[in-house]
Parts: C-alpha cells; structure tokens; sequence
C-alpha cells in the first residue's frame, strides 16, 4: 500500500522508527527498506513551507545500520541541519557513538540542542558539549582543597559521572540550560 508521508507528517503525532536488524532479516533489506523510508520522510519534511505544519518528532532507533547505503550519512548531516527549520525533530538513538564517523558525530554534536547520555565506557566522545562549570563538582573541591577545581578536574570529574551512572538513568544536556 502506498503511503502519503505529508499526512504521517502533518498528523502530528510522533513516528518511530526501529532499523534495527531482527533474526531472519537480511542486512541488505534493512538498508533497502529503511533508506527508502527515511529519503520519502526527508522529502516530505523538505517539500512543505515551515510554519505550516505542526512540530514533529521522528526518533529514529538503531539509525547507524543504514549508514553504509549510498549517500544516506550526508543525507543525515543534512537533515540534522535543516529539518528543525521544518518543524521536523530528529531523535537519533544508538547504543555506542562509536557507531557513527566522525564527521556524523561532529555533525550531531553540533546541531542536536538535547541529548540524553546513559553511562557510557566512551565519554570521551561527549566531551565537546560537557558544561564548563559543575556546581557540585565545583563545591566538592572547594570544601577539599579551599580552590576551585582546574579545567582537566572538572572535565574528570564530569567524565566520571558518565561512566557511573546508575541503570536506566542519563545525563541531560540542554544546550539552552547547560547546568
């Protein structure tokens, strides 16, 4: 059956996506079937005016399989640009950053303003958007040494964070409220 993607779109409630592989399913499907929905998704978002549509949410799970079709990485560093512009928000939801390039990472470090982080054995990859001041981490070593904590403790101590988070809980990051 044919389906409109301006109504999905313009029906104003989110749509998830699981691209994820599944026993029996061919990894060469995955791609197939999951680029060719996510290029008519772009093409609706791309196709209307913004400000006529309703905000939208696509959360996208398990994203980093169709990232060896032809083309789709750049279509994605597109759409993490733009498709806000549209009234378009774009969840990307990945088990491990490793899983991306680098240019992808550095694209989704800069365009995604919220970014929900479980504990990670790779914090590294998240360091580039960790706030420059903690308050507790900032209180802790002012109570131990009397001084304000350095850039390389503070970065430490955020990191450690990170690594020990408790199960099923994140570290939020909002770019407008970075504390």
């Amino acid at each position: 059956e044919l389906v409109d993607f301006k109504q999905i779109l313009d029906c104003g409630y989110p749509l998830f996506v699981f691209l994820g592989k599944g026993q029996g399913v061919p990894e060469e499907q995955v791609e197939l079937v999951g680029s060719l929905i996510l290029q008519l998704l772009f093409q609706a978002a791309f196709s209307t005016e913004s400000g006529k549509r309703r905000p939208y949410q696509i959360i996208l799970d398990e994203f980093f399989h169709l990232l060896d079709a032809p083309a789709l990485e750049k279509r994605f560093r597109t759409a993490l640009a733009t498709l806000r512009a549209f009234g378009i928000g774009l969840s990307l939801v990945m088990h491990d950053f490793g899983q991306v390039s680098r240019v992808l990472k550095d694209s989704i470090l800069t365009n995604c303003d919220l970014m929900a982080i479980f504990r990670t054995q790779y914090p590294q990859y998240f360091g580039e958007f960790l706030p420059d001041v903690d308050p507790e981490i900032v209180e802790r070593a002012h109570r131990k040494t009397g001084e304000p904590p350095s850039r390389s403790e503070l970065r430490a101590g955020l990191i450690g964070r990170l690594q020990s988070l408790p199960a099923r809980h994140c570290y939020w990051y909002d770019k407008g409220k970075p504390y």
